[in-house]
């Protein structure tokens, strides 16, 4: 299958499938006539498996290890619930749905050990010599099977055997139910929240001291606004449009003249960084949240407000569309 069918199957955007590709959490083949990747139903598995751990807020690191089995489901799981009963009350769905994977994962990974005691039991029970012998035979036997199959690496492409303990679509299926009856792993506020935090490091602006003409006064430009914010910033590319990193975020800048001096505008080289932990907002709540975070929601309470102190929406209106897009100007260029 195509990208395009995989996305319409599991709802992921086709900017985040290619993200966790990146991440090393998809592997997908390319046809050698065209290089086009083509995906299977292992990757759309893997897929579902991706996006169900996302949604108990699992980070990527550790789904990676999961699905390359350097880490056992049982063991991210556990130490998983412990962050998620640090949290406050608006995620305990979450940690339902943690919990009962965590002892499905359990009671799976003690059927071994139950084997093994049937196995001696039935030695026991044998008291020919040749029995004990053969029950013996049949015991190191079952033993190498058993730890051939817990350490013997699998392949990248291959599903791993403990997604099976997931039980992925039944569980997904639950999660959906729950987050329709307006049980959801975040609420409206903690999800604007993280919304507007992301929009925020999108991209800023700020007012240097001098007008920027070189490249020396670009680099002083941002490291004296580094360390009036307590910014952890490096500079990876000097100039006139330099490169730099926050917080393993890489940011772009330009200088920009206007009738009050120079303005240095940074912006995210990479957003798409940042949906990583959105994925579960549709995209019609984002949307509303881009109005209340936007110029569009201050400029619809000035209207009113005004609206009603004069009592006319006419008088609102001229004067709205007198200073509106000035305040819209001054939004984008030094709020944003």
């Amino acid at each position: 299958m195509n990208i395009n069918e995989l996305e319409r199957l599991t709802g992921i955007t086709k900017q985040n499938i290619r993200f966790y590709e990146k991440k090393g959490l998809l592997h997908p083949a390319r046809n050698s006539e065209n290089n086009y990747r083509e995906y299977t139903k292992e990757d759309l598995t893997r897929l579902k498996a991706v996006k169900l751990l996302r949604k108990l807020d699992l980070p990527l690191e550790d789904i990676r290890k999961i699905l390359q089995d350097e880490e056992l489901l049982s063991e991210a799981l556990s130490q998983h619930l412990k962050t998620l009963q640090e949290k406050q009350q608006e995620l305990s769905a979450c940690i339902d749905v943690c919990n009962n994977l965590l002892q499905k994962a359990k009671s799976q990974t003690a059927q071994p050990t139950l084997r093994h005691r049937k196995v001696q039991t039935d030695t026991l029970s044998d008291t020919g010599p040749d029995s004990m012998q053969s029950n013996a035979t049949q015991t190191a036997q079952t033993a190498a099977q058993d730890a051939a199959t817990q350490t013997a690496p699998q392949p990248h492409t291959a599903l791993s055997p403990q997604l099976a303990l997931l039980d992925i679509d039944e569980t997904l299926r639950k999660m959906d139910e729950i987050e329709k009856n307006g049980g959801k792993f975040m609420s409206i506020i903690k999800d604007y929240q993280k919304f507007s935090a992301a929009e925020r490091l999108k991209g800023f602006s700020f007012k240097p001291d001098t007008m920027v003409m070189n490249a020396d006064e670009f680099k002083e430009a941002l490291l004296q606004y580094a360390e009036e914010n307590q910014l952890n910033l490096t500079i990876i590319k000097e100039g006139m449009y330099p490169l730099f990193r926050i917080d393993n975020l890489e940011y772009k800048a330009e200088r920009i003249f206007d009738r009050f001096g120079a303005t240095i505008h940074c912006s995210l080289t990479n957003p798409e960084e940042l949906e990583t932990g959105l994925e579960h907002i549709p995209p019609a709540r984002k949307r509303l949240y881009s109005f209340f975070h936007g110029p569009w929601f201050f400029l619809l309470v000035l209207f009113i407000v005004m609206a009603i102190s004069r009592q006319s929406f006419f008088w609102a209106f001229f004067v709205l569309a007198m200073v509106g897009p000035y305040l819209f100007w001054l939004f984008i260029r030094y709020f944003r």
